[in-house]
């Protein structure tokens, strides 16, 4: 006769609760499996159920000593954010590397830290950033050049204007001498010595028998005009008509003188106009002449920047006089420097 095993409700609910339903790796590797019921079982090491990790098989891996990092050999252990961070980056290593200070940069013995594009341009010294061009008068205002560390000034005046001559009567002549050219001025000045907004003076050339305008940058460099040529008036003799005296540079570093102009002249029936003076930017007119019975010759204008103008010329018989050239203006050029 057969047997019959059966299993009661109470055995069926038991064997429910103890099946495993879900299970994980601990932090340890320990396998945990969790039952129906919630308890768990501790499986023992999962470690050795996993593969070594490579560069393309995900699995375990050991983590690198600072020392090995720093060998920087080992291609089969994982580096942790603290043993990157002790891999000091050498002359023959890479790694992490430290800026280096300004003042670092500029002792230079450093060898242990990087430099930074802000240091380097503290070591430069001075780098040109631009030239400010200006031929009227205006302000050069310092806030407008964000890390300005110096300018250098240069400046030339205004030349002055040639000198003017009357008519010449039968038998006479007139002439008149050259305008004197701008003086010159130049200043290096740091930008600690600007103040916050600087007036630019642009000297204006002289016109006929005037004297020409100072140039000048606040008060850092400053240059006179050209003064104006002399005139003679109707006469038969040989006599000079002065040309103007060149204007000097009188602040700065540098200064120096435009040229005097050339003196008119002239004999008997015939004028010759006087040169005007150069400066250090523009050279003067040339004097002016015509040989004809009764020519009146206007003075030319001088060259820029601060060229004196010619002085005039008439001869015998002349109807009128002339005027003399106008000076030409002068201009002043700031270069600024980070």
């Amino acid at each position: 006769m057969a047997t019959i095993t059966g299993f009661t409700a109470t055995r069926m609910l038991a064997i429910e609760a103890g099946t495993v339903v879900s299970g994980l790796i601990n932090e340890v590797g320990n396998l945990i499996l969790t039952r129906k019921d919630g308890t768990e079982i501790d499986a023992g090491s999962a470690i050795p159920l996993l593969p070594i990790a490579s560069e393309v098989l995900a699995g375990r891996v050991e983590l690198a000593t600072n020392a090995e990092t720093q060998t920087g050999t080992d291609n089969t252990r994982a580096v942790t954010p603290a043993s990157l961070a002790a891999r000091t980056a050498t002359a023959t290593r890479s790694g992490v590397v430290e800026l280096a200070t300004t003042a670092e940069v500029q002792a230079g013995t450093d060898t242990a830290r990087a430099v930074t594009p802000a240091g380097v341009a503290a070591l430069a010294g001075y780098r040109l950033l631009e030239t400010v061009r200006y031929t009227s008068s205006g302000s050069f205002a310092k806030a407008s050049y964000p890390g300005v560390k110096a300018i250098n000034i240069r400046l030339i005046a205004g030349g002055g204007g040639g000198g003017a001559c009357g008519l010449a009567s039968s038998g006479n002549h007139s002439c008149g001498g050259g305008g004197g050219g701008g003086g010159y001025a130049e200043a290096f000045v740091l930008a600690s010595s600007l103040a916050a907004t600087e007036t630019v003076t642009v000297g204006a050339g002289g016109a006929s028998n005037n004297v020409g305008g100072t140039s000048s940058f606040g008060t850092k460099a400053s240059a006179t005009g050209g003064d104006n040529g002399g005139f003679i008036n109707n006469t038969a003799v040989m006599v000079a008509a002065m040309g103007g005296i060149g204007g000097i540079g009188t602040i700065g570093d540098v200064k120096a003188a435009g040229d005097s102009g050339k003196n008119g002249t002239g004999y008997a029936t015939l004028g010759h106009g006087g040169g005007g003076g150069g400066s250090f930017m523009g050279g003067g007119a040339v004097g002016t002449y015509d040989g004809s019975t009764a020519a009146v010759n206007t003075g030319l204008p001088g060259q820029i920047y601060g060229g004196g103008g010619s002085g005039a010329s008439t001869n015998t018989a002349s109807i009128g006089g002339a005027s003399g050239g106008s000076g030409a203006q002068g201009i002043v050029l700031v270069e600024v420097y980070i």
